[in-house]
């Protein structure tokens, strides 16, 4: 800088132009000479290391001498995707729908009749009827028995699905069910009964209905859950006939403000029902029924004609669920092999007498009990979810 500005100032004073241009050529050349001496002293530093003649594998090099010139990388290409179009097999494809859901999506049932579980409600036995139920679901080779040790592992350990209780209450469940839903040997094995001695021990004299399968998930909740399963289960093994709440009590042990809360729960369909009897004005059928007949008049003209009038009776309601699937066929082979049993042992509370019947819904049946000097009800239409029914009752 100091050259440069030297000889800017002699151009300024002096203004030889000769003279500035002769200083330039000397800088220019002494330039050219301080590169020629670097460029020689790096040529003969690189000479004289010494460069191995092989170099170590460590390095992951396996060529003998370093290249001249740095390998260049040739650019990635796009990657190719080879796409493969496989024919369908139409035969087998219809193979797999036909074999339907796989065992883990299939669900577990168990097969009870409806009967069974209103007696366990009614003798406030449904934490035993419910592992006699899981007891039998676990003979899967129809043995009648279980070892001691199988059920606790199915029915305690905590990594088991099936897992409700622990090992103390179970051996109390086991103590209280000995005798009436299964025997214990002394080799560690519960052998369990059958439907009929279980029904003979529970007071049943007769299966009304038939019966449903009942899914094991519906056993692995609470024992309010279990109840409700139970007591649902006699509205689904039964045909839809007007029932009161009383009576329900009465046959389930169930309360009527608990009835209510299982029907809600479970999405049980109530169905209102009404009798046209008589006449409107009939003092007798009023008397006997109270507030439950009224006077009911047909605008429509769909009981007779328009515009007559008629003494009803409101019926207690009825109802429907299909939440378990029903088994038809077995109730007749149940009750002969359920008298012959209690022809041999008899039960406590075990009666002769008929089943009275009051709702048909084949007119035949009910002229037959209706000669027997029986109040009947012939089933006449529905409406939505009102039901009408055709009465003739005794004085």
């Amino acid at each position: 800088m100091g050259n440069i500005s030297r000889l800017v100032n002699a151009v300024n004073s002096a203004g030889g132009l000769t003279v500035a241009n002769a200083q330039l050529h000397r800088l220019r050349e002494q330039l050219q000479q301080q590169r020629g001496n670097l460029a020689q002293t790096i040529s003969v530093v690189a000479t004289e290391t010494p460069v191995p003649s092989r170099l170590p594998p460590h390095l992951g090099w396996s060529s003998d001498r370093i290249p001249t010139q740095p390998n260049r990388v040739p650019p990635q290409s796009k990657p190719q995707i080879a796409l493969t179009v496989t024919p369908v097999n139409e035969d087998a494809v219809a193979a797999d729908i036909s074999k339907g859901p796989s065992e883990s999506e299939r669900v577990q049932t168990c097969s009870v009749h409806p009967s069974l579980l209103v007696a366990c409600l009614k003798n406030e036995v449904a934490a035993i009827g419910r592992i006699w139920l899981l007891a039998r679901f676990l003979d899967e080779h129809g043995r009648g028995w279980l070892t001691i040790d199988e059920l606790r592992q199915q029915l305690t350990d905590k990594s088991s699905p099936l897992r409700i209780v622990g090992w103390r209450r179970l051996r109390q469940i086991l103590n209280a069910g000995k005798g009436v839903f299964w025997e214990r040997d002394d080799f560690g094995r519960l052998w369990l009964y059958g439907n009929i001695r279980v029904a003979r021990h529970l007071g049943v004299t007769h299966f009304s209905g038939d019966e449903i399968q009942l899914p094991v998930q519906e056993l692995l909740g609470t024992m309010g859950e279990v109840r409700n399963a139970f007591y649902t289960a006699f509205h689904c093994g039964r045909e839809s006939s007007p029932i009161s709440r009383a009576t329900l009590n009465k046959v389930t042990g169930v309360p009527e403000r608990t009835q209510r809360h299982y029907d809600d729960v479970h999405n049980t369909e109530r169905v209102a029902n009404f009798s046209l009897v008589t006449d409107a004005g009939d003092q007798e059928t009023a008397w006997q029924h109270g507030r439950a007949a009224f006077t009911f008049t047909d605008r429509q003209g769909k009981q007779g004609r328009a515009g007559a009038s008629y003494t009803a009776i409101r019926l207690p309601n009825s109802y429907n669920t299909t939440r378990y699937a029903r088994l038809t066929g077995k109730r007749k082979r149940l009750n002969h092999k359920l008298k012959q049993d209690l022809a041999n042992y008899g039960t406590q509370g075990n009666s002769n007498g008929q089943i009275r019947r009051l709702f048909f819904t084949d007119g035949k049946q009910a002229g037959r009990v209706f000669g027997r000097n029986n109040d009947i009800y012939l089933h006449a239409q529905q409406n939505g979810t009102v039901v009408f029914w055709a009465g003739w009752l005794h004085g």
